[in-house]
């Protein structure tokens, strides 16, 4: 089957949480995450080649955008991790490169990466708890 013919759910929803795509509009959404976090970001340059440039909104509008259209056609599927009912961003995941081809076993490589006041907060419950 063609990758584009796949059908993949837009969002994912729990009682507190959204899972999405980028989307047209995101832009300031993203470049607020990634500026809050670039000195976490910029720790791991050989996964994260993209963090050594300075961020823009330009930049992050332009992600958003190009993330959406290789969600669409099944290319890369970037997700947004957001708070259902603020929309406020708390970090970014996604499957990257896929290989359609394999049939059983889809080979993927996936990523987590909590803002970085979020990371904080985790930090703390787990020490806390």
């Amino acid at each position: 089957m063609e990758p584009i013919l796949r059908d993949i759910p837009e969002s994912f929803e729990s009682e507190r949480r959204k899972i999405r795509p980028p989307r047209q509009g995101d832009g300031q959404l993203v470049f607020d995450d990634v500026r809050e976090s670039l000195a976490d970001l910029r720790r791991f340059p050989a996964s994260m080649l993209w963090a050594l440039a300075e961020p823009s909104m330009e930049s992050s509008e332009k992600f958003c955008r190009e993330a959406y259209s290789n969600f669409l056609a099944r290319r890369d599927l970037p997700l947004l991790l957001l708070l259902k009912e603020s929309d406020v961003m708390v970090g970014s995941s996604g499957l990257h490169r896929i290989d359609w081809s394999v049939p059983k076993n889809l080979r993927l490589a996936s990523g987590v990466g909590p803002r970085t006041k979020v990371r904080a907060l985790l930090q703390r419950a787990w020490l806390l708890s």
